[in-house]
């Protein structure tokens, strides 16, 4: 995953659930959000959001953001079905 949003973990779960076992992926998706909302996955930089913009290209530290999801998608193979997912800009369509 690449630039990960919330859709894209839901779709990476539904990836990962053989069709007909849609409510698996549904709970699944219920636990994780539940988990990512009572974790800790950002942090201000030592020296703040200065350093963040200046010399780490972030506002902040999100190294435990990709530990968390490193974790909860260490089981995952997105391997049982097709999931088709388009982009568009939001200001041409």
């Amino acid at each position: 995953m690449t630039g990960v949003g919330g859709p894209a973990v839901n779709a990476v779960i539904l990836a990962d659930t053989p069709v007909g076992s849609e409510a698996d992926a549904a709970d699944r998706m219920v636990s994780f959000w539940q988990d990512a909302a009572n974790a800790q996955l950002g942090k201000d930089w030592i020296g703040g959001v200065g350093t963040g913009l200046l010399v780490k290209g972030a506002l902040y530290d999100d190294s435990d953001a990709l530990d968390f999801l490193k974790t909860q998608m260490a089981d995952v193979q997105a391997s049982e079905r097709w999931v088709d997912i388009a982009l568009t800009d939001m200001t041409s369509g």
